[in-house]
């Protein structure tokens, strides 16, 4: 009788670890994607943070001409409803 509650109580342990595993995955991957998008945001505030030095020094100075400034690379971001898509599959 032990041996038999002692099997099922494993079976059981074992059929409700096995979900837990399949979220952190899911966890993590999310993690990953958030990372991603702040080192892209990072990137951006760091280009226009520059862009932002140069126009105040330029309109401190009279009369000085702005040669044309790079345009800041445009970060895709996935809607906030596609994100949740593809965490539920």
């Amino acid at each position: 009788m032990t041996l038999r509650t002692t099997l099922y109580a494993t079976a059981a342990l074992a059929a409700l670890c096995t979900p837990a595993y399949a979220d952190d995955a899911a966890i993590e991957k999310r993690l990953d994607q958030m990372q991603h998008m702040i080192e892209a945001q990072q990137s951006q505030i760091e280009q226009q943070s520059g862009e932002i030095k140069t126009l105040k020094s330029a309109l401190k100075k009279k009369g000085v001409h702005l040669e044309a400034v790079e345009t800041v690379k445009t970060v895709q971001i996935q809607p906030v409803q596609e994100q949740v898509e593809q965490q539920q599959v």
